[in-house]
């Protein structure tokens, strides 16, 4: 399957499982083995848990597009406040232990697993781009 998909839930966390079984099946129908599968829904969860516990975006929506060309990319759109989560502070699994380490874990796993993470912002939006070569 080539070309993309969206879906657009609001930014509670109860929609986390509405998003992450949109990941799954579209990663499967994009012919995804399913550990790379795997790896693109832990990536988009964390970041949607990130997005959805500090963004204050209860009312507000969450679009998340994904896209075949050669590689998936993951586009999830959503208001607020500009956050570049691949400026955010690399973590040590073995000697790291901040008060933020929990925040830091979820990039760390976005990182270790997706090959690109691309942060923009306009009008208000941001707009995080995940990127799995395949």
């Amino acid at each position: 399957m080539n070309g993309h998909v969206g879906i657009e839930i609001r930014g509670k966390t109860e929609n986390l499982g509405i998003a992450s079984k949109f990941i799954g099946n579209t990663m499967a129908k994009f012919g995804l083995n399913d550990y790379t599968q795997f790896q693109v829904q832990i990536s988009v969860e964390e970041a949607l848990k990130n997005i959805m516990e500090h963004g204050n975006l209860e009312e507000d929506k969450i679009k998340i597009k994904c896209q075949k060309n050669g590689e998936i990319k993951i586009f999830i759109q959503y208001p607020g406040k500009s956050f570049d989560p691949a400026a955010f502070k690399k973590t040590s699994l073995k000697t790291d232990s901040s008060n933020d380490r929990k925040e830091e874990l979820k990039v760390y796993f976005i990182r270790k697993y997706m090959n690109n993470i691309k942060h923009e912002f306009e009008n208000g939006m941001n707009i995080l781009i995940l990127t799995k070569r395949v």
